[in-house]
């Protein structure tokens, strides 16, 4: 014990760079981070094509839920007679405006497809690997088989944009309506395949995510035992002093914490696929009904999918924005 009352060792570098360090990570964790305005997430939003559609899909499917619900409960009432000048008409009229108003401000779309086609066409043709010629389709970008469902979905997505263009046409007088039912008839199993594409692409990405993370934890568990191993072997050589301690115990420390956000970026990426695959199960059930004109239960099952799809479809977009609108604002 000294003079002043401390030890002798507390006055020592080692202790005096862990004091350092456990005082900027108290500082770092209680940093705040001011999250975006929600004005500024919806004008974000609304000033792109995918914002707009979801965001009024969203609304759209919520009504037509509400409908089904009020109809359902008062069935006497859902005569086309006495739905005239009801609050249900109104509604019915607004749903029709939104869908509407979504298909016109979505006019053309199908120019993005055509330019992902003409990426696909300049870039060069991905190198066979010992991935790519499995059985398995794995979500890597250097095997043959995701970029083939990659080109199928880019197809089906200007397949489903001309569709849409065409059926909107009719909806607005400047075609002839035989075409545009059978246009939207078009669309509807181009969105049924998309469905399709899309469950298959998050099932394998789903697989490999979980590989992923299965060979970081092997790693991490690797790495503990390769740490002590070095600990216990410079221990026996009597070359551990408190400066290699320090420096071991730092780099194991900073192993660590890399591997844990890299896995929980893992985690956050199957928490996303797991509410994208909700959301295509969505489209999938609402599309099927569709394509093959389904009559048992088809109102209720249609406004139940279509609702559970829109809002996954917003929520995402929602997070993709405050994203990004936080990261401009830094």
């Amino acid at each position: 014990m000294s003079a002043t009352g401390f030890s002798e060792g507390s006055n020592s570098p080692t202790k005096a760079r862990e004091r350092t360090a456990s005082g900027v990570t108290r500082l770092i964790r209680t940093q705040h981070v001011a999250r975006p305005r929600r004005h500024l997430l919806l004008y974000f939003l609304l000033k792109t094509s995918e914002g707009r559609e979801r965001l009024m899909r969203a609304v759209q499917y919520s009504l037509r839920l509400y409908i089904w619900l009020v109809t359902r409960r008062r069935p006497a009432r859902a005569t086309k007679a006495s739905l005239q000048g009801s609050r249900t008409a109104r509604l019915l009229f607004a749903v029709s405006v939104l869908s509407t108003t979504r298909k016109v401000l979505a006019l053309f779309e199908f120019l993005r497809p055509l330019a992902e086609l003409r990426k696909h066409a300049e870039s060069p043709a991905p190198p066979l690997t010992p991935l790519a010629t499995t059985t398995s389709v794995r979500m890597t970008p250097d095997s043959q088989g995701p970029f083939a469902l990659r080109l199928a979905e880019t197809w089906l997505s200007l397949l489903l944009s001309v569709f849409d263009d065409v059926e909107c046409f009719g909806r607005l007088g400047l075609l002839a309506r035989p075409y545009s039912d059978r246009a939207a008839r078009l669309a509807d199993v181009a969105w049924l395949g998309l469905s399709v594409l899309g469950l298959w692409q998050v099932q394998g990405e789903r697989g490999e995510t979980w590989r992923r993370g299965r060979l970081i934890r092997r790693q991490m568990i690797d790495g503990e035992v390769e740490a002590r191993a070095s600990m216990e072997q410079a221990a026996a050589d009597g070359d551990l002093d408190d400066e290699l301690r320090f420096e071991l115990e730092r780099f194991e420390l900073e192993r660590i914490r890399r591997s844990r956000a890299m896995l929980r970026n893992l985690r956050d990426r199957l928490s996303w696929l797991w509410w994208e695959r909700a959301r295509l199960l969505g489209d999938l059930v609402f599309a099927f009904y569709e394509v093959f004109e389904l009559q048992s239960g088809s109102e209720g099952i249609r406004a139940l999918s279509g609702c559970l799809s829109s809002w996954i479809g917003a929520r995402q977009v929602w997070s993709d924005a405050r994203i990004s609108v936080s990261q401009r604002s830094r």
